[in-house]
């Protein structure tokens, strides 16, 4: 997927802390962490979605913190990281038989 930079969001309660991270090796546009020294930083605005979606998500979770990557498209749309969403997907459906609910044996 073509992203313009990456963004981590951070929520303390009803707050939200957004970083953007700019990629400036190839290493780096991969995964940003693999190479801390190309990278450069700013502060980002939320979108409306986005804002409602993680406060939503830590709401009916009951949480105080969270934090959240996203890729972010040159159109400027924010994408969730695709790592991520299976593992929120399996929590979040209680239909779902995935390994958050299932018991370990006693």
């Amino acid at each position: 997927m073509p992203k313009s930079h990456e963004v981590r969001l951070t929520v303390v309660g009803t707050d939200l802390f957004a970083a953007e991270i700019h990629a400036g090796s190839d290493a780096a546009r991969v995964d940003w962490r693999s190479d801390y020294d190309a990278l450069t930083y700013d502060v980002s605005k939320v979108p409306d979605d986005v804002r409602t979606g993680v406060l939503g998500w830590l709401e009916h979770f009951r949480l105080n913190f969270d934090a959240f990557d996203f890729a972010v498209t040159p159109s400027g749309d924010w994408v969730g990281d695709v790592r991520v969403q299976p593992v929120r997907r399996v929590v979040l459906d209680p239909e779902q038989d995935g390994p958050a609910h299932r018991r370990a044996p006693r």
